[in-house]
């Protein structure tokens, strides 16, 4: 979806729901959708994340995500009283948004033995510890893409 008109429908959300001299950014994060910031009340959303996703299902419900953080007590994190708030705004009381939302993919791939597994990173993973597949117990040998 466009940045303006996310920016426009979780501005209106945060009105809907009293964040009063709340500020929105959008920022050029790759796996963050958002984040809340009680002391600078600043409310950030994933530009990259953004463009890829639609309102329905998907932004709406990161927005209302991080207005359930807004309006919950500071310190709240996701435990049972950002909980509450983030089912009273409407938004799924996970910490992490699923799987089907679409992120940026990764420069550096690996692939293993199993069918199929793809394993991508956004940085180069350190030498020491590079990773390694939990199924099939095969150490990742990570290679940057050309995208």
């Amino acid at each position: 979806m466009e940045v303006e008109e996310a920016r426009r429908r979780t501005e209106k959300l945060m009105a809907e729901h009293g964040l009063e001299g709340w500020t929105l950014k959008f920022t050029y994060s790759l796996v963050q959708g958002g984040c809340c910031h009680h002391a600078k009340k600043l409310i950030t959303m994933s530009r990259q994340i953004t463009e890829l996703n639609e309102w329905a299902g998907v932004m709406e419900d990161i927005a209302l995500h991080e207005i359930a953080h807004a309006l919950a007590p500071v310190g709240a994190g996701h435990g049972p009283k950002w909980k509450a708030m983030a089912l009273k705004v409407g938004a799924t009381p996970e910490r992490c948004y699923p799987a089907s939302v679409k992120t940026p993919e990764g420069k550096w791939v690996a692939t293993c033995a199993c069918p199929g597994r793809v394993f991508r990173r956004h940085r180069p993973p350190p030498a020491r510890t590079p990773g390694y597949c939990l199924d099939c117990d095969q150490d990742l040998k990570f290679r940057k893409t050309l995208v």
